[in-house]
């Protein structure tokens, strides 16, 4: 007989790396692509149903659209139905580098400026620069710092003589 017990041929053991072990996958609700749930930000705050998700990309394909080209100071959520807004930790967590942080943050300063009744942007070409202007509406010219331009307070153009 057999001296080791065996009674057969051998028996396959299966690894847990020989499984088929299918991926979890869940829809975008935006580009209606299966990602993984680690391609999806929990967004903790916002209390979505578990059912609804928006993966990284397209969070920030929407971020970096409406903060370039928009402008945008505040960002809402995409999730149906979600009024909140995408807090900085959501941006973060979705995979917002540092310089698209710090332009939202340039598009909230420069909106908080323009709100005050005192701000003027300089009128002239290529300046770009806007200050806070005191005695307004009487101080009705603003000599730019930057450019040395002078912009008609009033009018908000370069300055002009008369009315």
């Amino acid at each position: 007989g057999n001296s080791m017990g065996n009674s057969g041929p051998p028996q396959a053991v299966q690894t847990r790396s020989q499984r088929s072990v299918r991926a979890v996958k869940v829809e975008c609700g935006v580009c209606l692509e299966a990602v993984s749930p680690s391609q999806v930000p929990s967004l903790d705050s916002h209390k979505h149903a578990s059912s609804s998700s928006v993966c990284s990309t397209c969070i920030l394909r929407y971020a970096t659209e409406q903060i370039h080209m928009n402008n945008a100071t505040r960002l809402s959520c995409l999730q149906n139905n979600c009024q909140l807004p995408l807090s900085r930790p959501d941006m973060q967590e979705a995979g917002a580098e540092q310089q698209l942080l710090d332009r939202l943050e340039r598009n909230q300063t420069l909106a908080a400026l323009q709100a005050l009744p005192e701000f003027r942007w300089c009128a002239h070409p290529n300046c770009g620069n806007g200050y806070l202007v005191e005695g307004l509406p009487h101080n009705v010219v603003m000599r730019c710092p930057a450019c040395e331009g002078k912009t008609c307070t009033n009018h908000r153009v370069v300055f002009h003589d008369g009315i």
